[in-house]
């Protein structure tokens, strides 16, 4: 259960540097416009996403995994479900399915990283890079997944595809992939409602004094 947790410095600053943007002019004098409010508050909301998301996977590995780690895998969950189309907490549950956010795992098949990528059957994705490399994993791992998807047509095929299931036993995979993505997105809702609350509760505050 989340107790009492303020938006973070960093999310305060990344949302002052995005209430203007500046376009430098002749003489290296810049000038500044006001960026659109509803834009303003997609970058502030996307901020407080990826505190929750970070803060999730830290608290579904016992915080087995460093703040700095989490903050890696989040960035890059995010660029690519962007880049793909996968709906995060779908990626973020193959990976706590796959490896429970161990880069380094690897098993008998020859699966290799947090979404267990097959090096023998993608290096041309792979292109000779490090594939334990967090952000190397997720997009050679999501690259597989959209293909999946994209050839199968539905999430139950193309987590079969991706699985190395037969789509009548990908039931079990799925499920498991299905909880954990739901938990996630529980836990991301009471993150970013009680974050929003405390940091409104705090602005409050210091305006009274």
């Amino acid at each position: 259960m989340l107790t009492s947790i303020t938006v973070t410095e960093e999310t305060e600053m990344n949302f002052l540097k995005t209430l203007f943007a500046c376009a430098a002019i002749m003489f290296g004098v810049a000038m500044c416009q006001p960026v659109a409010a509803d834009e303003i508050e997609a970058i502030y909301q996307q901020d407080i996403d990826k505190q929750a998301t970070a803060a999730w996977i830290q608290e579904s590995t016992n915080n087995k995994i460093s703040p700095s780690i989490a903050k890696r895998i989040t960035n890059s969950v995010v660029h690519h479900a962007q880049r793909t189309g996968i709906e995060v907490k779908t990626i973020l549950g193959i990976i706590m399915k796959e490896s429970t956010f161990n880069a380094k795992a690897k098993n008998g098949y020859g699966a290799v990283g947090l979404m267990q990528v097959v090096p023998r059957y993608h290096k041309d994705k792979i292109a000779g890079r490090d594939i334990t490399r967090i952000e190397t994993n997720i997009e050679v791992g999501t690259t597989i997944l959209k293909n999946c998807l994209d050839a199968s047509g539905n999430k139950t095929r193309a987590l079969a595809c991706y699985s190395g299931n037969k789509v009548s036993k990908v039931g079990k995979y799925k499920s498991k992939v299905n909880a954990f993505g739901k938990d996630y997105q529980n836990f991301r809702k009471e993150f970013v409602s009680t974050s929003l609350a405390a940091n409104t509760k705090s602005s409050s505050t210091n305006r009274k004094s």
